[in-house]
């Protein structure tokens, strides 16, 4: 059975994920141009990791990671060539940067135009219907992108085993990095501006058509302040394999390791079946009415077939709803939008020429 620390992690999880569906805004342009300015500035700068650890859980800022030992600085080849035309020199070898960009264009060059093209479609609906017409909207763009640096440092951080954002800018520092910490900041910042205008534009374009309704606001109290449960879950794909499953728990299985072998569901079937706690709304509300460490019967959901565990409950957190309305009333709006930019996107592209040159 996994460790009561697995029960601890689920509970202190949110389990809010940003969803801007199969490819997001975001994703498209952080492993692209982000993840590669990042390593540009971390590499030339010497490693920032003290010490080897574990890597962080999967994430779109995977690919941020410093090198754990200073690079190498190339040798002079024995004829130079201009350095503007030089990305590189390996062993006397210049790689040229016509193949660099040529290389770069190659990997990310669809990704990062079908991003600028989204950034100008909601450009251009932001001014249309007036979205765009805000004295601060520069400034939201900015501290928007600002955010998303700074979530990146501070994983980059915890994956070395720092506290902090301050530690890794010591550690930095003390390497001899090229440029100032803040300087590399602001530079990172106005790279992330690739994705963080377009959401910001969005967000403008969909506070105009979205209303958010009070029994909204009142689901979203329910799922953050009411009581949950914390159960384990076995997803299979048909319902005869649900009764396989149910079949060997009744011979006496063990629920964790048979969610390890069967279960399908990619984050909690690597958990022995541990789900973020769950509150008492849609199919899997069944698990309300189980007692502790009953097994349920076969549950029906878009994802597949369902079979849960209770492992406890979680009371109610004691708070108002009229004190948390407007955050909630946010929340719930920062959902909607994202469930809707793709819509959004498509509408944009559906009624718009777009000709792109990329070969």
């Amino acid at each position: 059975m996994p460790a009561e620390a697995d029960v601890v992690m689920a509970e202190s999880t949110s389990g809010e994920g940003v969803n801007y569906g199969a490819r997001s805004l975001r994703a498209k342009a952080a492993i692209g141009l982000l993840a590669l300015a990042f390593l540009v500035a971390i590499c030339g700068a010497g490693a920032l990791s003290a010490r080897a650890v574990d890597p962080a859980p999967p994430s779109i800022h995977d690919e941020l990671k410093a090198p754990a030992s200073p690079p190498i600085e190339p040798a002079e080849p024995a004829i130079a060539p201009g350095r503007d035309s030089v990305a590189a020199i390996v062993n006397g070898e210049p790689i040229s940067r016509e193949k660099y960009l040529g290389a770069l264009e190659k990997q990310y060059g669809a990704e990062v135009l079908d991003q600028l093209v989204n950034t100008a479609l909601l450009r251009q609906e932001a001014e249309r219907c007036g979205a765009a017409q805000n004295e601060k909207l520069e400034a939201e763009i900015r501290q928007r992108a600002q955010q998303e640096v700074d979530a990146v440092l501070l994983q980059r951080a915890r994956v070395q085993g720092l506290a902090s954002i301050e530690e890794l800018e010591r550690n930095y520092e003390r390497a001899g990095g090229r440029e100032s910490f803040a300087a590399l900041r602001d530079r990172l910042a106005q790279e992330a501006r690739l994705f963080a205008e377009p959401q910001v534009l969005a967000d403008k374009i969909l506070a105009q058509r979205i209303q958010v309704t009070d029994e909204q606001i009142a689901a979203e109290f329910a799922s953050r302040y009411g009581p949950k449960v914390i159960v384990r879950q076995i997803v299979v794909r048909t319902r005869a394999d649900a009764e396989a499953v149910l079949t060997k728990l009744k011979s006496g299985a063990d629920f964790s390791a048979l969610a390890l072998e069967m279960s399908v569901d990619p984050v909690s079937g690597t958990r022995g079946g541990l789900m973020e706690p769950l509150p008492n709304q849609g199919p899997l509300g069944a698990a309300f009415a189980l007692k502790e460490n009953e097994t349920s019967d076969i549950i029906r959901t878009e994802e597949g077939f369902h079979v849960l565990k209770m492992v406890r409950s979680i009371p109610a957190r004691n708070a108002k709803l009229e004190d948390v309305k407007e955050e909630l009333r946010q929340q719930v709006m920062q959902t909607e939008t994202r469930k809707r930019i793709p819509e959004l996107l498509a509408e944009l592209r559906a009624k718009s020429k777009i000709e792109t040159n990329l070969k």
